[in-house]
């Protein structure tokens, strides 16, 4: 037979549930009765994050989906209309129902689209993100909805933190091939073109799919003569260093001392360094440091 609960935990039981329920009404009075840009501003009179935690106890996830929907009510019907929705308000309520159930992956997603696409604040969309990334490092969504923010809604575009976020989504267990593809090639968007050549080589090694090989050795000559057209245009110390990067690149694939059997990277190695040499020949590239590399 099973022994009567204490009394005590009874009553906090009772309490916790009265005290959702009370909750859930407070937002849907918000619904009913307050039609004005400040109506989401009824949901934030909640109690202190910290204390709603410890007052739900056991009763955390119920009272999680009990919020989102009274929120998702007020929060849905504005899409079109975004000025009747604050944006301070809906990260408030969104950050509050995520402390009290860590795990709630639909609200990191939607909260890290809403605010930046319907608010215009990426910078509130992309700390819901980030805090669903600490909690569930295996969600590649969440770290791509981050770099696809930080690069197509911030002004002006913020190319190193979208590439951040991208390989944060690319590491989590379970991402796809593309998004390892597009980490590796949103390096060139920020300006680091040797990176993703590196990057695509790895990928190039790493997969037995024949028409991925030959893409990704496409897509490295494409970004090899993008390096080169802009050491011809920036002549001096910008043009040395990017001599330096491909000649270590080179030497990955150079078929004199690596990959004696892998013919596709010994013909790619072989035009680049003909691009090369006639690029050095017409006077394009004059830096020591160009010929240095064709020896």
């Amino acid at each position: 037979m099973t022994p009567p609960r204490p009394r005590f935990e009874v009553l906090r039981s009772w309490f916790v549930i009265v005290a959702c329920l009370g909750l859930v009404y407070l937002a849907q009075a918000g619904v009913d009765t307050t039609r004005d840009p400040d109506r989401l501003r009824d949901i934030p009179y909640l109690p202190n994050k910290h204390l709603l935690r410890a007052l739900v106890v056991d009763f955390d996830l119920l009272t999680a989906d009990l919020l989102w929907i009274a929120a998702t009510e007020i929060a849905l019907p504005t899409e079109h209309d975004p000025k009747q929705i604050d944006s301070a308000a809906w990260y408030y309520v969104l950050d509050t129902i995520t402390d009290v159930d860590p795990y709630f992956f639909a609200v990191y997603r939607y909260g890290g689209s809403f605010l930046p696409k319907y608010l215009k604040d990426v910078a509130r969309g992309n700390l819901l993100l980030e805090k669903g990334m600490r909690r569930l490092p295996d969600e590649w969504e969440l770290g791509a909805l981050a770099s696809f923010n930080a690069l197509h809604l911030t002004m002006p575009p913020d190319a190193e933190r979208a590439v951040r976020y991208m390989e944060l989504a690319a590491a989590a267990s379970g991402a796809p091939q593309y998004i390892k593809d597009m980490a590796v090639l949103m390096h060139s968007q920020a300006g680091h073109t040797i990176v993703s050549m590196n990057g695509f080589l790895v990928h190039y090694r790493s997969t037995e799919s024949q028409v991925l090989r030959k893409g990704y050795l496409d897509q490295i000559g494409v970004f090899a003569g993008e390096i080169l057209d802009e050491a011809e245009g920036n002549p001096g110390e910008r043009s040395e260093r990017h001599a330096r990067d491909l000649a270590d690149f080179l030497a990955r694939i150079d078929p004199r001392t690596s990959d004696q059997g892998d013919i596709e990277c010994a013909l790619l190695w072989k035009r680049i360094v003909e691009d090369i040499a006639g690029r050095v020949r017409a006077g394009r590239l004059r830096e020591p440091a160009w010929s240095e590399l064709l020896r």
